[in-house]
């Protein structure tokens, strides 16, 4: 019978417990959310006492164009003196074509002999 008892007792006091608990959490909520509530509600009232209108730019001064008039020259009046570049003296051209297509030649022939070796 005190085994009965003393297990409906702890069932009652973790029931009353938890009730508790759940009250305290209830309360807690309601102060935050009222708080919150009235932090924004003065945030606000500042907000609208502070709030003004944006300040004036200041103003651009004119500017003059600084393109010249029409039909005026904007160039120089006297020409610009050219050196002339030393002269080059000429090349053979045959002579240069032959040393090119006999290295080409020997490039062709030595690909062909190693692409034999390596198969």
């Amino acid at each position: 019978m005190r085994e009965f008892l003393g297990i409906i007792l702890t069932v009652v006091l973790t029931i009353v417990a938890s009730a508790v608990d759940d009250r305290l959490k209830k309360r807690k909520r309601r102060k935050l959310a009222a708080a919150y509530q009235r932090d924004f509600a003065d945030d606000e009232e500042t907000v609208n006492d502070t709030v003004g209108l944006p300040p004036v730019p200041p103003a651009i001064p004119a500017v003059k164009p600084v393109l010249p008039e029409e039909g005026v020259r904007v160039t120089r009046h006297e020409p610009i003196q050219v050196q002339n570049a030393p002269e080059v003296p000429a090349r053979d051209e045959a002579a240069l074509r032959r040393k090119h297509f006999a290295a080409w030649r020997k490039a062709v022939v030595a690909s062909e002999l190693l692409g034999r070796k390596n198969v």
